[in-house]
């Protein structure tokens, strides 16, 4: 996954500072809001900074999927940039070995249902999806 962030990375960069670059769309690209470990305390990126990585990868592809809704609020944070770049998104679900991991989940997708996320045919969202931790 890192190696995949700095090969989008450097392609973003090559395309942003070379205007005769052949432009290249991917279908869509898995995006993690974490920027460190779990014993990080400021593990998690802003909303400023995934603004910034989403207006980036936006020139790639206009698709992003997240693997988990709770880690570092992404299922919150990442659907409202996404929506106001007009780009769509998979929403993931994270299962591990502790139950409570897939409930906190599931309660997070059950709030952003409740909060009107999924509001529409124009919400952005293209489904959601289930990982296992293994």
């Amino acid at each position: 996954m890192l190696l995949l962030y700095f090969f989008c990375a450097a392609l973003a960069s090559t395309i942003l500072h070379d205007v005769t670059a052949v432009p290249i769309q991917l279908y869509g690209l898995n995006y993690n809001t974490r920027k460190g470990p779990d014993w990080d305390w400021d593990k998690c990126k802003s909303r400023a900074e995934v603004l910034t990585d989403l207006t980036l990868l936006k020139r790639l592809t206009n698709r992003i999927r997240i693997l988990s809704l709770v880690d570092c609020n992404q299922g919150i944070l990442v659907s409202s940039v996404a929506r106001e770049l007009n780009m769509e998104l998979w929403l993931g679900l994270w299962v591990a070995q502790e139950d409570y991991v897939f409930e906190e989940e599931k309660g997070q997708l059950q709030y952003l249902i409740d909060q009107g996320v999924f509001d529409g045919g124009d919400s952005g969202i293209l489904g959601v999806t289930v990982r296992t931790g293994s």
